[in-house]
């Protein structure tokens, strides 16, 4: 059985950056700061991609123009949610060195519960 644990959370913006992300496979979870419940729930790790450039591709959310061509599908909703209620972001991992189908069954898991 495939074990794993959330990480703390932390702020979101600039976390791509230095030694707050691991350079790993898994899920992440991303809230609003101030709220309990999850904005997105998702899984990376196909190929070189890790946590922590996934979280990287999301710099464009604290641009001045909506980010329509993002890298990441959430980060027009991001950043449309910042510009409305003023809001912050922060995310929390679990590191997974799972296949593909398992992290995505995770995914699915996480975004259920």
């Amino acid at each position: 059985m495939h074990e794993f644990g959330w990480s703390r959370w932390q702020p979101l913006y600039e976390a791509w950056l230095g030694e707050k992300l691991p350079n790993q496979a898994g899920l992440y979870r991303i809230r609003r700061i101030g709220s309990h419940g999850l904005d997105y729930v998702g899984q990376t790790g196909t190929g070189s991609m890790s946590l922590k450039k996934r979280m990287g591709m999301l710099r464009g959310v604290w641009g001045d123009m909506m980010p329509y061509r993002d890298p990441h599908t959430v980060g027009p909703a991001m950043w449309a949610l910042r510009h409305r209620d003023n809001a912050d972001f922060e995310v929390s991992v679990a590191v997974s060195d799972a296949e593909t189908p398992t992290r995505k069954g995770l995914e699915a898991l996480a975004i259920s519960l």
